[in-house]
């Protein structure tokens, strides 16, 4: 085996933990990587990222970093933790793709990740980006994509309000396959509120003065409000 060498001199090394334990969990572990690398990759010289994260995956690479350190600092493999942290995301997105392979909207998501692929979206942002478009989904409750309005984005950001500048990409993407247009605009500055907002906004804060009135007449006038809001009345008919 190729990497048996290699294995015994990282067992000698001092980046091997001092403590008994340690050291005996970490070079068992070491050893079953070497095993599953070498399975698949007989010839060193075909070693790379791609095929040692394909081998031993994200949880096990964590379980034996010093030994894959040991290896990046003999040349063994040309190590690069950007490209490392790529094919995890890239796992990720596939994972999220999966997990819902089974919904109505599956070919859409699909089509939306290789639009973000295309226009060279980094693969955490392809996994952000498919999540909020989930969430928009969601509130369909399996419903024809045709039948998406404003209500269900309203809905959505409501519950992940950060997802507005995701969902806004995912809806141009929606409108330019045939779906609605649509879009997840902000409330405007300034905007009429409400009546029943209103009345409720000036009701809290009449109760809050009343707690301190200034005067005597001041408290006679909120009383005064309070009632006439209450009972649907004008406060001059309750002050007569």
């Amino acid at each position: 085996m190729w990497l048996r060498d290699l294995f015994t001199a990282f067992c000698k090394n001092e980046c091997v933990p001092v403590v008994e334990d340690g050291s005996r969990d970490l070079i068992a572990r070491a050893a079953a990587a070497c095993r599953r690398i070498a399975d698949g990759h007989p010839n060193p010289a075909s070693l790379t990222i791609e095929t040692v994260y394909a081998a031993l995956g994200v949880e096990d690479l964590r379980r034996v970093a010093p030994f894959i350190t040991y290896m990046a600092d003999r040349g063994i493999v040309d190590w690069d933790r950007s490209r490392l942290q790529a094919l995890i995301q890239f796992d990720r997105v596939a994972a999220i793709l999966r997990s819902h392979d089974a919904s109505p909207y599956a070919d859409l998501l699909h089509r939306y990740r290789d639009n973000l692929a295309i226009r060279d979206r980094k693969p955490i942002t392809q996994g952000r980006a498919l999540t909020a478009a989930i969430a928009l989904l969601s509130e369909l409750k399996g419903a024809p994509l045709a039948e998406l309005s404003g209500r269900h984005i309203t809905s959505s950001l409501r519950r992940h309000p950060k997802n507005r500048p995701l969902l806004a990409d995912f809806l141009r993407f929606i409108a330019d396959q045939g779906g609605p247009r649509l879009n997840p605009r902000r409330s405007r500055a300034g905007a009429v509120m409400a009546p029943d907002q209103k009345q409720q906004i000036d009701t809290e804060a009449w109760r809050t003065r009343l707690d301190k009135p200034r005067s005597k007449v001041e408290a006679m006038a909120l009383i005064a409000a309070l009632i006439a809001h209450t009972a649907d009345l004008s406060v001059g008919s309750v002050l007569t």
